[in-house]
């Protein structure tokens, strides 16, 4: 009976119009949710290969009433229980009742593509699992016939929205796009082994020219025909453990963006983003494996990359796409965010997702990466367990290294690193030091860390982290105590290997028998040939005595002025004390700055620092 009533909605469909209703299941998360998909009854080919494809009736809607329901025609079982399913289309999400809500859509007329499959708040409970309302458990698209579309053209914002002014602002050779938000984040599959996820990334142009939001490849899509530059979307994970030690654990290969939503804005979306107008990217867009290609075909600090001959243009090498997403091209960790599940068991950790926009012309990259704490979670609840990502934190600006104390950075001109230092004393009289170094955007990559360290002294323990298990590409240590050189100058601890591309964090540990640094620079050795004629090395500054562990840091003034900087503190008569001022929005301003203290109130004032407005001020060493 039930399958002769679907062959009749399915006539009925081909009679009287229909849409598509295009599904995949994040089969992993919905079982572990004992919501295993059966008795699958498909009526149409999908939109994308590997998906579900299910004719939406709509032949009794009527186009004068508002968000009127249209039934599917087939369905699933969810968990052995059938499910009838009607659609609901809104302005920027799609509610399929009574499961599901599509969220984070790509618009167009008539079409709601890539959102997040997510469950509705009504349906968790009703199935016993009310705290995963919201959860995303697969992708889907949705395509109606545009005199179905609620909105009627392609996501115009505000009713009567001017479609001039800036939304027909000229494109520039600077622009300015801010990462401002990570507002959810989901695995999408699992094994033993290693798990795989992705965090949403929401953006905002906040400079005064558009950006192009063009297709990577040939052919173009539904959105537009526009080919070439596209901004970029690099993945990272980072866990911090007890003592203090930073590590990358996760990378994603690089995805290319292909369309922008232009919300908060009057701007129509699609291959522009105007100024002012905002775009998300959603769990599910952000783990489809069509828009990913390798990393290293991207000039990261220009945002250049080429599409001939790139990982999307195989053979022939026609600068046309020959690499899609269909079944059986991919495997289910390749080019996602993918974790080993023995690196998210640590105890006492804690993790953080970042997120980083790429973009050509983007006058400030420190502004377009973002990252936000989560907790990882496996429950054993059923054969294939559950795994889950949630925050424990608000959304942060900047790159996550942000979380150590002490952080220098190089501007090369070609690119930026990030030095992060600290020390701890041990028993002995001993002391422990340890850096982390991140390549954020310096495309030359790195091949050396050099130290200098107290002529004579003794060091030990020597670590390198990359943050995977594959000890090939590890780098080696050769120390010098100094005392053979003329003059008994320095020595060094010098840590080379494997070149270290951008978006990538390394770590160096030691333990010296001296309580500090003789001071100078670190030095950094580039792979690659300059291109503007920079020699291969360069240093960045590390302090004769690195940044004490967090807690032992008093903050004595966070100042939001860019002209002065004045704190005061209380402080014994003639001592000496050591500040740092940081500037939370590029990072430091100046380190090791003495000032003796005149009477019991230490003062510091410093006149113009810089013109961002948010200074933070803290004691590095107390007399």
């Amino acid at each position: 009976m039930l399958r002769s009533l679907i062959f009749l909605l399915v006539l009925s469909g081909f009679v009287f119009g229909q849409g598509t209703l295009s599904i995949r299941f994040y089969e992993p998360v919905m079982d572990g949710l004992g919501l295993t998909v059966s008795e699958r009854v498909l009526s149409t080919a999908p939109e994308s290969p590997g998906y579900d494809g299910y004719y939406i009736d709509l032949s009794t809607v009527d186009l004068s009433t508002v968000d009127q329901p249209a039934p599917l025609v087939g369905g699933f079982s969810l968990g052995g229980k059938p499910l009838a399913l009607t659609l609901e289309p809104g302005a920027r999400e799609v509610r399929i009742a009574p499961a599901f809500i599509l969220k984070r859509c790509h618009r167009g007329a008539g079409r709601w593509m890539q959102g997040d499959l997510c469950l509705t708040p009504e349906f968790a409970k009703a199935r016993g699992i009310p705290e995963h309302a919201g959860r995303v458990v697969g992708v889907a698209d949705v395509v109606l016939p545009a005199a179905f579309d609620p909105v009627g053209v392609n996501d115009p914002g505000p009713t009567g929205g001017d479609k001039g002014g800036v939304c027909s602002t000229p494109f520039g050779p600077e622009i300015d796009v801010q990462l401002t938000n990570i507002d959810d984040i989901g695995a999408v599959h699992w094994d033993a082994d290693r798990v795989a996820f992705a965090p949403s990334a929401v953006l905002h142009n906040i400079g005064p020219t558009a950006i192009r939001w063009y297709w990577a490849i040939f052919p173009s899509g539904w959105n537009g025909p526009e080919l070439g530059e596209h901004p970029f979307l690099a993945l990272n994970f980072y866990r911090l453990d007890a003592d203090g030690r930073f590590t990358q654990i996760g990378r994603s290969d690089l995805k290319h963006a292909w369309n922008t939503v232009n919300f908060s804005c009057p701007c129509a979306g699609g291959q522009v983003m105007w100024p002012g107008c905002m775009d998300v990217y959603g769990v599910a867009n952000n783990s489809n494996q069509y828009f990913f290609g390798p990393r290293d075909e991207l000039t990261a600090h220009s945002a250049a990359w080429d599409s001939m001959g790139s990982h999307f243009d195989a053979t022939p090498v026609d600068n046309k796409r020959d690499h899609f997403d269909n079944p059986g091209e991919h495997g289910p960790f390749e080019h996602r965010l993918t974790v080993a599940t023995a690196d998210l068991l640590a105890t006492n950790a804690r993790y953080f997702a970042e997120a980083w926009y790429i973009a050509a012309g983007d006058t400030n990259v420190f502004n377009s990466i973002g990252y936000r704490e989560v907790v990882p979670s496996f429950t054993s609840n059923s054969a294939n367990g559950l795994w889950t990502f949630n925050f424990a934190g608000a959304f942060k600006q900047g790159p996550a290294i942000s979380e150590l104390p002490g952080i220098e950075r190089l501007d090369t001109g070609e690119g930026n690193v990030l030095l992060a230092a600290e020390t701890r004393p041990l028993p002995g009289g001993e002391t422990h030091f340890r850096y982390s170094l991140m390549n954020l955007d310096y495309d030359r990559q790195l091949t050396q860390f050099e130290l200098p360290v107290v002529a004579g002294s003794a060091t030990t323990l020597h670590r390198y982290d990359d943050g995977d298990d594959n000890p090939s590409n590890d780098w080696s240590v050769v120390t010098d105590s100094g005392l053979d050189g003329a003059g008994g100058g320095p020595g060094s601890v010098r840590w080379s290997g494997p070149a270290v591309d951008w978006g990538r964090l390394v770590s160096f540990e030691f333990v010296s028998d001296a309580a500090g640094l003789p001071g100078g620079e670190a030095s950094i050795l580039a792979l690659e040939p300059s291109t503007v004629g920079a020699p291969a090395g360069a240093g960045i500054a590390a302090a004769a005595t690195p940044n004490v562990t967090p807690a032992a840091i008093p903050v004595i003034a966070i100042v939001e002025t860019g002209g002065v900087v004045r704190c005061s503190w209380t402080a014994v008569a003639g001592a000496t004390y050591q500040l740092q001022i940081r500037d939370e929005v590029f990072g430091w301003v100046n380190r090791g700055v003495s000032v003796t203290a005149t009477s019991a109130q230490g003062e510091y004032l410093e006149l113009n620092p810089g013109p961002h407005g948010l200074y933070r001020v803290q004691l590095v060493s107390l007399p």
